[in-house]
């Protein structure tokens, strides 16, 4: 038996793409825990999930700031700041204060949570990112123009070797849900 954490953004959306994968993994016998903020805890747990709690970055400071921002750059706020740079460390706390010694054999991310990586980068867990939308294939460049930066921060802050951050994010397995016929040719 193996232990696996989902690490998700705290909403549906993200959860429902996730759910088959976890459910099959449970059904072999796995432990299967989600991880996330507030906003979904009880819908996780109505599906029969543990969840372990993510403090919530989402403080009425921060969404004041991404409602300054106009509309068109809120997602870019959303990715940059958020995703990739305030969330990550939540996570990281929070996997270690849960586990301790006893770690996962996996963490599975979906493609916009990076807490999960990080987490897996520091604590030397493999972590498998699950594609639950074409976006990142998409729209590559400008995500990584976004998510690299504070990312490469936090591996020189962990004394992390120094790596091609996109290409180690997916560096163990990465999954993609979209069909081809999304995907950029």
């Amino acid at each position: 038996m193996m232990r696996f954490v989902f690490s998700i953004q705290s909403a549906i959306s993200h959860f429902n793409p996730m759910r088959p994968v976890a459910n099959e993994l449970r059904a072999r016998g796995h432990d299967v825990i989600f991880a996330t903020s507030i906003h979904i805890i009880e819908f996780i747990e109505s599906k029969g999930f543990e969840v372990i709690t993510v403090a919530d970055a989402w403080t009425p400071e921060q969404v004041a700031k991404r409602d300054s921002y106009p509309l068109p750059e809120q997602g870019a706020f959303d990715i940059g700041v958020m995703f990739a740079d305030v969330l990550p460390p939540l996570v990281l706390t929070a996997l270690q204060e849960y586990f301790g010694d006893n770690l996962p054999d996996l963490i599975i991310r979906d493609q916009l949570e990076f807490g999960g990586y990080l987490a897996g980068e520091v604590l030397g867990i493999p972590h498998a990112t699950l594609n639950i939308s074409a976006g990142w294939q998409v729209a590559a460049e400008w995500l990584s123009e976004r998510v690299i930066p504070p990312l490469t921060k936090y591996r020189k802050h962990y004394s992390l070797p120094d790596v091609d951050v996109l290409e180690s994010l997916s560096r163990y397995l990465r999954l993609d849900m979209s069909p081809e016929s999304l995907l950029p040719e």
